[in-house]
């Protein structure tokens, strides 16, 4: 059971640092993407969570309303962005005024390439695909509540860096989505 993340990871909670942040990842030409939301009917994002090859952002945007410095990137053609299920992460973005571009999804490639799967979830893709079992009890706590735990804080992270092993696996056999 892999519960940590194997890049290191700095948490975005400023403006000054989403705006490195922002500056920092357009050097690179494949990011993973995940947000983590509110529980119920209305969902807010609560984190965002950015894997590169060297390290995993999470970003604090129940703290930081305006994340605005990083549509540059996110709206970027040039800039793929590996999500999984990338309707859900489309409207929490498009709820802060960004329209993701360059999108890999991560769902959509595995429907297309084992159709005869029965499970597509992010947990059975990553058992089936990279033979890692992920600790997914972190995902309906409680996003909103400050500070938070170690426990989430890896498992967002994990949840992103999957996501470039992934697109690493599938990319070869499906280049776009």
């Amino acid at each position: 059971m892999r519960t940590t993340p194997l890049r290191p990871v700095k948490l975005i909670d400023g403006n000054v640092s989403i705006q490195r942040l922002a500056e920092d990842l357009a050097r690179f030409s494949v990011i993973g993407l995940d947000v983590e939301t509110t529980l119920g009917a209305a969902k807010y994002m609560c984190l965002a969570q950015v894997a590169t090859p060297e390290y995993t952002a999470l970003v604090d945007t129940w703290r930081l309303q305006d994340i605005s410095a990083l549509k540059p990137v996110l709206e970027s053609e040039r800039v793929v962005k590996v999500i999984h299920n990338a309707s859900f992460e489309r409207d929490r973005l498009a709820d802060r005024g960004i329209t993701l571009r360059g999108v890999y999804d991560t769902l959509a490639a595995d429907r297309r390439l084992n159709p005869q799967r029965e499970q597509h979830g992010l947990k059975a893709l990553v058992r089936l695909e990279l033979g890692v079992q992920m600790d997914e009890a972190q995902q309906t706590s409680d996003w909103r509540r400050r500070p938070l735990t170690s426990a989430q804080l890896n498992y967002a992270a994990l949840d992103a860096e999957v996501l470039l092993d992934l697109y690493a696996r599938f990319a070869p056999r499906l280049p776009t989505t």
